[in-house]
C-alpha cells in the first residue's frame, strides 16, 4: 500500500514538473490593433469603414482602461 501511494505521489510530482505551462499572452500595442482592424475592414465600403472607425474611437479608451 505504501509503495502504491508513494509511486502515485512520485508520478504526480514528475508529471506536474514537466507539464507545459501556458504562455502569457502579450499585450497588443496600438499599431498592431490598428493593423488588425484595417485587415478586418478590407471588404467594407468607405462609409462603413468611417462609421466603424468613429465607433471604435469611442470604445478604445474604455478597452485600454479595462485591460490595464
Amino acid at each position: 500500500m505504501k509503495k502504491c501511494l508513494s509511486l502515485s505521489v512520485l508520478l504526480l510530482i514528475f508529471v506536474n514538473g514537466f507539464s507545459q505551462s501556458k504562455p502569457i499572452p502579450k499585450a497588443l500595442n496600438q499599431t498592431e490593433i490598428n493593423k488588425m482592424m484595417e485587415a478586418g475592414m478590407k471588404d467594407m465600403s468607405e462609409a462603413e469603414k468611417a462609421e466603424m472607425r468613429k465607433m471604435m474611437k469611442g470604445l478604445m479608451p474604455a478597452l485600454q482602461e479595462h485591460n490595464s
